[in-house]
């Protein structure tokens, strides 16, 4: 079975995807765009970055320029030079759905860049995307997605792809706060040139529905760095690490009535195996982005023999799994939509199995393979693949509840192609956010579609 692998990237050009979190679309940068070359309708403001100018190299929040109507004008399609002096130079430009960076052949490095104001405050993800329209030649763009001047998420894409990707980022957002989408110059053989840079880029903004319509919960440890450090917005399910009588049914108030979530590991009764940590000050230094004291700490399994776990699991029927299980009772009946997150600030990035149980774990139904995803350098073996800002490891699918607990079975296996060492060999979750699926009609489907345009451009 391949594994599925978060954070994902999707290559389309035209799209169709349904919010995973219950989120309305706040923004949209094709559908908010302004006809008339309004700066600030709907929230957005057009602009650039100069990369060459500023002083320190590194973008932040100030460093956007507006485009100012003098400059840089409304031609009555785009935001593009006025070209006073007839030299063509430089090529920035925001369109609604394109745009054009200014590269390092042509004087200075010039970022095209989208920006959003929030006007209200919440869980926010954002979708963004970046291909080719003009695939003819050039050595490839990069967007960059920023959240109040900090980056939270990047794409290069080659000359030719016209085809490009879709990615995603988290932040908690609130009312004022920036989201920047720059396009740069910046090619996929690392240089800054810009011909042929024409590219499609654009993104949306789903805000989350407030934790109390669900039950969002934080793990979270009570003898390790300090803790417990409960997430703002989630409820807290705090233990110690390796305590057996602190892992018990804990209630929250949610959908209602009075919801239990209980941890489990069913089949080792060792103490040692039962984690629940969390990282220091050092490793959480490493994570440049948002929600650091939900992804600081982790409930979860030590499957390794000598800490009384049932070793490596290859899944060859020869081979013992170490399970842990989440028990969520008093369900009312209906369908749910489940989000768990999966991300260690030090060195753990496990290859684990998700299954879950509507029977009260009488029978389980596979929903998939996944792998931890990490943040600090070092570690056996070595991720080649860190994460320092999101988006993190994340598990999503949706199951009915019909009276009977629901079950939540998770385990960690050698998949036969990484080292088998001690980090991965230690599963985790960090949190979860379970909300009702809303009846139809009620739930946003938000359609997005990236055509490569290859439209006339003045000098083209």
């Amino acid at each position: 079975m391949m594994k599925r692998i978060t954070p994902l990237f999707i290559g389309c050009i035209a799209c169709c995807v349904g919010s995973t979190s219950f989120a309305a679309i706040v923004a949209d940068s094709n559908a908010d765009w302004s006809a008339d070359g309004t700066q600030g309708a709907n929230g957005w403001t057009y602009g650039l970055y100069n990369a060459t100018t500023d002083a320190n190299g590194t973008y932040d929040a100030g460093d956007f320029e507006a485009f100012d109507g003098t400059t840089y004008i409304w031609n009555g399609s785009k935001w593009d030079e006025n070209n006073a002096d007839g030299d063509n130079v430089p090529w920035t430009e925001v369109a609604q759905a394109s745009g054009h960076p200014n590269g390092d052949n042509n004087g200075e490095v010039h970022y095209a860049v989208r920006r959003w104001e929030a006007s209200g405050s919440g869980a926010a993800t954002i979708n963004y995307n970046i291909s080719k329209a003009n695939v003819n030649c050039g050595n490839g763009t990069t967007a960059i997605l920023y959240h109040n001047g900090a980056e939270i998420g990047s794409s290069t894409i080659a000359g030719a792809d016209g085809v490009g990707v879709m990615a995603s980022a988290m932040a908690n957002i609130s009312a004022g706060d920036f989201i920047d989408l720059a396009l740069s110059p910046l090619g996929d053989d690392g240089t800054f040139a810009d011909g042929c840079d024409g590219s499609n880029f654009g993104f949306t903004v789903e805000l989350a529905a407030e934790p109390a319509s669900g039950l969002w919960v934080d793990f979270n440890s009570t003898t390790q760095d300090g803790g417990p450090h409960p997430q703002a917005g989630y409820e807290s399910y705090d233990a110690g690490h390796e305590v057996p009588a602190d892992f018990v049914r804990m209630n929250y108030n949610a959908f209602g009535g009075s919801i239990g979530v209980t941890p489990a590991w069913p089949n080792t009764t060792d103490n040692r195996v039962q984690q629940m940590i969390d990282r220091g000050a050092g490793n959480d230094a490493q994570w440049l982005g948002a929600d650091i004291d939900l992804l600081t700490d982790f409930l979860g399994i030590d499957s390794r023999t000598g800490n009384g776990g049932n070793g490596d699991w290859a899944r060859d029927g020869a081979s013992e799994p170490t399970y842990m299980t989440l028990t969520l009772s008093d369900l009312p009946a209906g369908e749910y939509n489940w989000k768990s997150f999966h991300h260690d600030t030090e060195n753990v990035w496990a290859d684990f199995q998700v299954e879950v149980s509507t029977d009260g774990g009488a029978t389980f139904t596979a929903v998939g393979d996944f792998e931890m995803s990490s943040t600090s350098t070092g570690g056996n073996p070595a991720n080649a693949g860190l994460i320092t800002d999101g988006p993190v490891s994340m598990v999503t699918t949706t199951f009915s509840a019909t009276g009977d607990d629901v079950v939540l079975r998770f385990a960690p296996f050698a998949d036969g192609v990484d080292a088998s060492a001690v980090h991965k060999q230690i599963f985790g979750i960090n949190g979860f956010q379970l909300n009702v699926v809303p009846e139809p009609g009620a739930n946003l489907l938000l359609v997005m579609g990236f055509v490569a345009l290859l439209g006339a451009r003045r000098r083209r």
